[in-house]
């Protein structure tokens, strides 16, 4: 028996154009909505009055009306920064910036507005709701930061989906963002393991036996929502939660960001059976030349990049405000030593002698086939005297092909 060490030599990117518009899809449906009602200082609502919903990285603008009982509803927001600005003849403008909107957040900003000129505005600096009052569902949302910056061994964003409270990860996704069987290995609040509904951007991200179909590059990824109890029934697909990455679009600036990352030689560990062959001294002494024998060199580079803006075409089309572009790329570059236990032929045996085998008992005896014959219901053939394959049997092509197998 011997302990072979081959090479591996893994390649990946991922390579993402994303054209983002500013007119809502039904695609979009776990983005953000801001829901409200608008009343005057005595609590009577207001019916007609416009509300504006402003992101502040984009400046898309999306305007919803409040109805008969001074209800508004302003859906399919993408998650980032908001303002909100009411206006109604007879009222002071109303505006209440640094509202932070969080992928599947369905928060209420109700609104009190004031006779006056509309010229004028009231202007609201207390903080946004953190919870989301609107919905009775249990998440936690991973934000970019976390995605792009905190330690994931292979580049896979699946690191961070434990860090949601709930969530039990059977096995590492230490393999790589490709490795989906491993970034899918999730158990949700007691559920079972790879029970979760998986979506990007809205759009199921579900491939064979509870997997997802990809990872996306952490750069690319605005935000991570891990729904883990009193989903409604659009995500209730599943044994388990749910799992929703919001990819970054493109803002009024350009933005960009990039990374590299390496590991090889001592920063890397040998696997349990090299250390022992290594180690065992029936094997020889320790040298470092042994051990240079028996670590193949591993190494992983890692490379990464965004960026994103408003599409601006010169002297043709702006599209500041309105229409903006991302890209992402994330490639791999890695040489992985990969350990097999396997049996190789003796010389002896590459020889057809096969005798020594005799010795751990008679269910080793080779039968020649060439003697086959009925004996009543069976069929019988005689042992090969002395357990050796005569050398005109052997065929000369599996002669030299048994001689690419290393020797003991």
């Amino acid at each position: 028996m011997e302990v072979f060490l081959s090479m591996r030599r893994d390649s990946a990117f991922f390579l993402m154009l994303i054209l983002i518009c500013s007119f809502p899809l039904a695609s979009q449906d776990p983005r953000g909505t801001i829901v409200g009602k608008v009343s005057d200082t005595t609590g009577g609502v207001i019916p007609g009055v416009t509300v504006h919903a402003v992101n502040a990285s984009t400046g898309v603008s999306v305007r919803a009306t409040t109805n008969a009982g001074g209800q508004y509803e302003i859906p399919y927001l993408v998650p980032g920064p908001y303002k909100v600005d009411a206006d109604s003849a007879g009222f002071r403008r109303w505006s209440h910036p640094g509202i932070e909107l969080r992928t599947g957040d369905r928060i209420q900003i109700d609104i009190q507005m004031v006779l006056g000129d509309v010229a004028e505005v009231v202007e609201v600096n207390a903080a946004a709701p953190i919870l989301d009052s609107a919905t009775s569902s249990v998440a936690q949302v991973m934000t970019s930061d976390e995605a792009a910056n905190l330690p994931q061994r292979g580049g896979s964003l699946a690191w961070i989906y434990g860090l949601s409270p709930g969530v039990v990860m059977p096995g590492l996704p230490a393999g790589g963002p490709w490795n989906v069987d491993q970034s899918s290995a999730l158990s949700v609040a007691g559920s079972g393991n790879r029970g979760l509904d998986f979506s990007v951007d809205g759009v199921s991200n579900n491939s064979y036996d509870g997997n997802a179909a990809f990872t996306p590059p952490p750069d690319m990824v605005q935000e991570v929502r891990v729904q883990t109890a009193t989903y409604d029934a659009s995500i209730g697909h599943t044994t388990g939660g749910s799992l929703s990455i919001s990819l970054k679009s493109g803002t009024n600036e350009v933005h960009g960001s990039g990374g590299a990352a390496a590991a090889w030689g001592p920063l890397m560990t040998r696997n349990f059976f090299t250390n022992k062959w290594i180690f065992d001294p029936t094997t020889g002494p320790v040298t470092d030349a042994k051990i240079k024998s028996r670590t193949p060199a591993e190494n992983w580079k890692r490379y990464s990049v965004a960026v994103g803006g408003p599409l601006v075409i010169p002297g043709l089309y702006n599209g500041k405000n309105r229409t903006f572009w991302m890209f992402g790329y994330q490639g791999h570059d890695r040489k992985q030593p990969v350990s097999n236990l396997v049996s190789v032929p003796t010389e002896a045996q590459r020889k057809g002698d096969f005798s020594a085998l005799l010795g751990l008992g008679a269910d080793y005896q080779i039968y020649d086939p060439f003697t086959t014959r009925a004996s009543g219901s069976r069929l019988q053939r005689n042992p090969l005297p002395g357990n050796i394959v005569p050398p005109s049997r052997i065929h000369p092509i599996g002669q030299k092909l048994i001689n690419y197998y290393p020797l003991r």
